[in-house]
């Protein structure tokens, strides 16, 4: 997580109500559960929204993948920024609702 998303947004008082950490393991909980392998196919410098559809939280995120010198590939996902918002106009040609 960006430290936009920990320290600027995840408190911002225009998240109304709070985001609260119940609601994000929730949110990981399903992305996990329903997108886990279209997340892991994406590629390097890919870009992606979450989108939660019954509490309108938003998480557009970042794909880094990298390869060991033994080949062994790491895959990271940043959350670039986290906001409540219904009609949240997401950028990223890849969304997973959830």
């Amino acid at each position: 997580m960006t430290v936009h998303f920990a320290v600027e947004r995840l408190n911002d008082p225009r998240n109304e109500p709070p985001i609260t950490l119940q609601e994000l393991e929730s949110i990981f909980d399903r992305l996990i559960e329903h997108h886990i392998l279209a997340v892991v196919a994406l590629d390097d410098g890919d870009t992606f929204n979450i989108r939660c559809l019954s509490s309108h939280i938003n998480m557009p995120c970042a794909v880094s993948k990298t390869t060991t010198d033994n080949g062994t590939v790491s895959h990271k996902n940043f959350i670039i920024t986290i906001m409540r918002k219904e009609d949240f106009y997401a950028k990223d040609p890849v969304e997973f609702q959830v």
